[in-house]
């Protein structure tokens, strides 16, 4: 019990070290009002007052070998006092003297001691060098960027249980990084430990076993994307001898390499989400590239301020009940699908099913929901439409893109581009690495299949007229990925840089420009670009810190992000809104009625074409004015023409 009552009083005092500022001084100002509070409790038991003390002056006969001892001590503690009894014996005085001496070293001696000791004490923990004492904690094993976007998600959603960070960089790296990002954390305060998330050990004292929530994340610190892969799947490995099984915590886990998805599969059961990084971004870039504006539409889809995913049951039966006349009940949210457990116990998800489905018992609907409302459901006499035949899309298929910059995941935005295109692809790399990488980087991961025409170009950063050597208004569409080949220049300032290169080039050529799509990593820097030719934007770290934000709560929706984001499946599209209506106006609840008879499901709307105001997931009861341009974003069936 005293042993358990010390680690707790230590785990405090170290969290009140390491996250208040003050804290320190409140502890020092709290060690000297107990020295007072000993030296008045000593002078009420009479033990220092006036009279008690005179008796073991020097000019006084020493009366016994406690006052000796008395009178000893209080020069040990007072060194010096023993020069005003100069007037004693010389005998006397050396006594004195020798007993001051001895007194200055023993009181350096423990000073130091007490500095030294405190110092390791708060350097360790400063290190993070002590046991968590949490339960329903929050953890995230290693650091990246995108740790800071997904406490940034956990702010905006108001999470309010406490945040643990282990991991082996040093932490004072870290803190520089919090304390920068403290606006936008409102508030998050994470412990900071140092350790390994391959480590039994480690994991043991930031309580993984008691979490509610588990995050891992490719640690930069640990160099290339295979020694990130391997500490991330052996740190689930010996998470799945902490959890406790009447508790499981939710956790969601990132790799950074395709290859490694089978085994990081193995080795978390699968039972949980795992996100390829590299895979998820290719993803996202190759649907952006086939729908100018997706990028925008993924921003606003994946701020969880305005928007969050979430499972409703109906709480009735709902044998025979057809989808389509469920969907019309809700009055506060979109359904986007439904989920249902399958014969070995586990749920699953489909997405955009057809009006006329039969739904199960036991089937609950997935919903969009606005911010933190509750949803709003009710009964209502379904409205009947005819079934009409789905649109055709307004993309036609990509034949010529040009990617400039090169990063870890140009190979598999490249084999996603091909996966799209039922056509001949050709794609140009222009990037300041050199031409023999670039090939067998994407050899190794497309396999080079027939219909793909890769060429390279080096690329002089900064250089004008290397772009206008490429005739970049030749293709189809342009893709800016974020370059990190030169850890000295920022990867957003490069593409920044690019986007005006390419303004001058079309200025001094009176070209007429394809849709340019660039990747950055920081959401802010996309103003830089104002005034250049970008048409479209992907913030690749958001999206991966949103999506393992939203799969540690809700690992179900891993199926729904991966059927949005794949080839050949379900997509998001966006639709001139002439394809489903000739009115002039329409409530938002019949022109999603409406959408819905075309076997699609229309998720909000885009004024104004590229660039234009977008609104997803209105009010049901909004009017629409459709007498200027108007893009239907819907969820649709992918289509190739």
């Amino acid at each position: 019990m005293i042993k358990r009552f010390f680690a707790r009083l230590k785990y405090l005092v170290w969290f009140m070290l390491t996250t208040s500022p003050i804290f320190p001084f409140v502890f020092l100002l709290g060690l000297t009002g107990i020295a007072i509070s000993i030296a008045l409790f000593g002078y009420s038991l009479g033990v220092l007052s006036t009279n008690s003390l005179s008796e073991y002056g020097v000019t006084e006969e020493l009366d016994g070998f406690f006052a000796t001892i008395i009178w000893s001590f209080s020069l040990i503690l007072d060194t010096g006092t023993f020069t005003e009894n100069l007037g004693v014996s010389p005998g006397l005085l050396a006594f004195a003297a020798i007993n001051s001496v001895f007194g200055l070293i023993i009181t350096s001696a423990i000073i130091g001691n007490m500095v030294n000791l405190m110092q390791k004490g708060l350097d360790e923990m400063k290190r993070g060098g002590i046991s968590v004492k949490e339960v329903d904690h929050l953890i995230i094993l290693g650091w990246s960027r995108n740790a800071i976007h997904v406490l940034n998600v956990f702010a905006e959603l108001g999470f309010s249980k406490r945040v643990v960070i282990m991991t082996p960089l040093d932490l004072n790296i870290v803190r520089g990084q919090l304390s920068r990002a403290k606006k936008k954390l409102r508030g998050i305060k994470p412990l900071l430990l140092q350790g390994r998330t391959t480590s039994n050990e480690d994991l043991e004292r930031v309580a993984a076993g008691q979490a509610s929530n588990v995050i891992f994340l490719a640690d930069e610190s640990l160099g290339n994307g295979m020694s990130q892969d391997a500490a991330t799947i052996k740190g689930m490995m010996h998470l799945h001898g902490l959890i406790d099984a009447k508790k499981k915590p939710s956790f969601a886990s990132e790799i950074t390499s395709l290859s490694n998805l089978p085994i990081a599969q193995t080795a978390s059961r699968n039972q949980y989400p795992i996100i390829t990084s590299t895979e998820f971004i290719s993803k996202a870039i190759a649907q952006a590239v086939r729908y100018v504006g997706y990028g925008a539409v993924y921003r606003e889809l994946f701020s969880l301020k305005n928007n969050r995913f979430t499972i409703f049951n109906l709480g009735k039966q709902t044998e025979g009940r057809l989808f389509g006349d469920v969907a019309q009940g809700f009055k506060n949210g979109i359904p986007l699908g439904l989920t249902w457990l399958n014969d070995d116990g586990r749920r699953v998800a489909a997405l955009n099913p057809e009006p006329d489905f039969d739904l199960a018992d036991g089937d609950e609907i997935i919903v969009l929901v606005r911010g933190s409302e509750s949803i709003r459901y009710e009964e209502v006499e379904p409205k009947n439409v005819n079934i009409g035949e789905p649109p055709t899309s307004d993309r036609s298929n990509l034949q010529k893109i040009l990617i400039i910059g090169w990063n870890d995941h140009v190979p598999d935005t490249v084999k996603e581009l091909q996966a799209h295109c039922l056509q001949g692809l050709s794609i140009t790399v222009a990037s300041t690495v050199d031409s023999e990488t670039v090939l067998g980087e994407i050899h190794a991961r497309t396999g080079m299949s027939s219909g793909l025409d890769i060429n390279t170009g080096l690329l002089l950063e900064k250089d004008t007229q290397a772009l206008s050597n490429l005739n970049p208004h030749q293709y189809d569409v342009i893709i800016q990925m974020a370059d990190q080949t030169n850890p000295d220049f920022d990867a957003d300032a490069k593409s920044a840089i690019n986007m005006f290169l390419l303004s001058e080039v079309k200025s001094n050529n009176n070209l007429k420009f394809p849709p340019v799509i660039a990747e950055f990593l920081e959401e802010d820097n996309i103003q830089l670009c104002d005034g250049t030719p970008l048409s479209d934007s992907i913030i690749s770290p958001q999206y991966l810190s949103v999506l393992l934000a939203h799969l540690s709560n809700e690992p179900i929706l891993d199926s729904i992000f991966r059927e949005l984001l794949s080839a050949g499946g379900v997509e998001i599209a966006l639709r001139p809104v002439a394809q489903f209506t000739d009115r002039k106006s329409i409530f938002f609840s019949d022109l999603g009625i409406i959408v819905r008879s075309f076997n699609e499901t229309a998720l909000g709307y885009r004024i104004g074409g590229i660039g234009g105001e977008l609104i997803l997931n209105p009010s049901t009861e909004r009017v629409l004015d459709l007498t200027s341009t108007v893009d239907i974003v819907v969820l649709a069936q992918q289509i190739y023409t």
